[in-house]
């Protein structure tokens, strides 16, 4: 099978996938009246999956086909994936014990070191991303929202 139809392929599938997520999620009827519900954010996912995989579609059918393209980078891919998995796998795992700010730090020096190739690691810079997202985030999930995320061996 070539590159291409397995990119057609993928791209159907995330299609069909943010479809049915958005379909779901209109069936989680809010608590209160006015109130957005538990369904709003995976219809926002659903329909983000959907469109990132329908943009996706459009570019691999008008990409032209090249036989010999990234021959020798599948198995680069192939590792990067497998690493992804594991860093998620030990993200859920450190997350109850290290909690939400040191667990996602962690996990998103090693995702973004992942997805880096070796021309373009900029470390100081990885670091910095790492450390301020989790601390933004938590900080609104905290403060502005007044949603506790899991503390771990920080405690504030």
């Amino acid at each position: 099978m070539g590159e291409k139809l397995k990119e057609i392929i993928c791209s159907i599938i995330f299609a069909v996938f943010g479809g049915l997520m958005y379909m779901e999620a209109n069936q989680i009827q809010p608590l209160m009246g006015k109130d957005l519900g538990s369904g709003f954010f995976p219809k926002i996912v659903g329909v983000s999956i959907l469109i990132v995989s329908l943009i996706q579609l459009v570019a691999v059918i008008k990409k032209p086909i090249i036989e010999s393209e990234n021959k020798d980078k599948e198995p680069e891919d192939s590792k990067g994936g497998l690493f992804t998995i594991a860093a998620i796998v030990a993200y859920t795992i450190l997350y109850d014990i290290l909690g939400f700010i040191c667990s996602t730090m962690l996990y998103l020096f090693v995702q973004i070191y992942i997805l880096s190739n070796r021309e373009n690691r900029n470390y100081k810079l990885f670091a910095l991303v790492s450390v301020i997202t989790p601390i933004v985030i938590y900080a609104l999930f905290v403060y502005a929202i007044d949603m506790p995320l899991p503390e771990g061996i920080l405690s504030f």
